[in-house]
């Protein structure tokens, strides 16, 4: 499996903890097996990181920013609101199948901290509801209050997601890409 983190000791430890917390789910892998695995000695792992956890709530954080850093930048490339509001679920898609692991370990191994992360998550999507509001202003999508647009506007697509991840679905996400954008821009749009 191809590691998303650098060759230093956290991004072995983390890289590590995705490929068996992925596999295993987190109660059932121990900071011993993370160190054997990732090459590190456990006084090291607990230097970077308190615990188990730490490891376990850093890889969910890095992934929500990572996802979040590349929906970002695909709103900003966008021209039009409906490009922007659609380049939200392109992205999406393409960082799940481009991080299949960190995707399944964020949806399928870590959904129940993720409302741990919730705080931190909303802080990394206000560019993103900045944006939205400024599109509100516009008159270019309906004035909804701004908690439900992450669930109208990507939350088909995260529950394809998580079709996808457990083999409910054949075939690469992406090729419902399409169909998914149009029915999140057509959820909002004025």
């Amino acid at each position: 499996m191809h590691s998303p983190f650098d060759d230093t000791t956290p991004g072995r430890l983390l890289g590590a903890g995705l490929q068996l917390f992925s596999k295993h789910g987190v109660a059932a892998v121990s900071i011993q097996q993370i160190c054997k695995a990732s090459g590190v000695s456990v006084g090291s792992a607990y230097h970077h990181f308190g615990n188990k956890q730490d490891i376990a709530n850093a890889l969910l954080y890095a992934g929500l920013a990572d996802s979040a850093r590349q929906q970002s930048e695909g709103v900003a490339k966008a021209s039009s609101s409906q490009e922007a509001v659609k380049a939200l679920v392109y992205t999406l898609i393409h960082w799940i199948e481009q991080n299949e692991s960190w995707a399944k370990y964020i949806y399928l191994v870590a959904d129940a901290a993720y409302d741990a992360a919730e705080e931190q998550v909303d802080l990394r999507q206000g560019e993103l509801y900045t944006y939205l509001e400024r599109l509100i202003q516009n008159g270019e999508v309906k004035a909804l209050p701004l908690e439900l647009y992450a669930s109208i506007v990507v939350g088909p697509t995260h529950d394809c997601a998580r079709r996808y991840l457990t083999g409910k679905i054949d075939g690469p996400l992406s090729q419902y890409a399409d169909v998914l954008a149009q029915i999140a821009w057509e959820s909002i749009k004025r």
